[in-house]
């Protein structure tokens, strides 16, 4: 998790949330497409911390996107990004630069692979 406001714990906390539970993430990598909610329509769209929590509460996110990581055709994970109330929300060219992060990303994990 990158954040201005770096929290380990919560980091910790979002890292025990898995990408089946995740609804934005799912939908991503089920499309091989980047997914926008700007809002988010669905509390549990980013899925629930440990405890139940909703993530999107948790964060405050106002807007979220996620983008698969593909290799050899298939989606292996996704990278997402989310934006909190009080800032701008995700953009057409977040989207496009979490795109290109995701497709190099996806590119090394193929090299990876083929070792």
């Amino acid at each position: 998790m990158a954040a201005r406001h770096p929290d380990p714990p919560l980091a910790a906390l979002l890292a025990a949330v898995r990408r089946d539970e995740c609804p934005l993430i799912t939908a991503a990598m089920g499309r091989g497409a980047p997914v926008l909610a700007a809002p988010p329509d669905d509390e549990s769209l980013l899925g629930r911390l440990p405890g139940g929590r909703p993530v999107i509460g948790v964060l405050g996110a106002s807007s979220a996107a996620a983008a698969p990581l593909m290799s050899r055709g298939a989606a292996r994970g996704a990278i997402t990004i989310v934006r909190c109330a009080g800032s701008p929300g995700v953009s057409f060219v977040d989207l496009g630069v979490l795109s290109q992060i995701a497709d190099l990303t996806g590119a090394a994990l193929t090299r990876l692979s083929e070792r």
